[in-house]
């Protein structure tokens, strides 16, 4: 996106305090980054539930088949990656719309980070169903979310999970990488 868009949407998200520059997000980037690797981990944990043929012995997990929750969580360790970095930079998004807008604005256009990382982020956030919706040049724009991880009727497939789930583990050795240089 344009950096003039990218700068309207913060200026917007700061009206409607979905942005915010606080001194107090600098104490919280290193929790962000242990969220996001827990975050990694349990969708390691998921991943290796579904796949290892012993452990679908167990009378309890023998049925289980939830794909999607292998992207949802990988998802969730690139997001809170990016929190990480914002945090370090004494920025709070509490949207994803707005914290996708400031990585772009802080990381992406001032070439931080190359814009692969972006559309991997893009990428698996769509895998995940989740959306945000954009209301483009209406005056009033209000920015919200919404999840689709109970759409009973999608199949996720496991090769769309581990495509997702090695995205994110390249997107978090990046986002680890600068985090420590910023």
């Amino acid at each position: 996106m344009e950096e003039k868009y990218l700068i309207e949407k913060i200026e917007e998200a700061k009206k409607n305090a979905t942005f915010a520059e606080r001194e107090r997000e600098k104490e919280l980037a290193e929790l962000q980054l242990a969220k996001s690797d827990k975050d990694m981990l349990s969708a390691r944990i998921e991943r290796l539930v579904l796949k290892d043929k012993d452990l679908r012995k167990n009378i309890i997990i023998k049925d289980y088949s939830s794909w999607d929750w292998v992207i949802i969580k990988s998802y969730y360790a690139m997001y809170h990656s990016v929190l990480s970095l914002l945090a370090k930079l004494g920025i709070q998004t509490k949207t994803h719309y707005i914290t996708m807008t400031a990585f772009e604005l802080f990381f992406i256009k001032k070439k931080i980070i190359s814009e692969k990382y972006l559309n991997i982020f893009k990428i698996v956030k769509e895998s995940a169903k989740i959306s945000d919706v954009y209301l483009g040049e209406i005056k009033e724009v209000r920015q919200k979310r919404f999840t689709a991880n109970y759409d009973v009727e999608a199949s996720i497939q496991e090769k769309e999970a581990d495509y997702c789930l090695e995205l994110a583990e390249d997107f978090l050795k990046e986002m680890k990488r600068v985090f420590q240089e910023i």
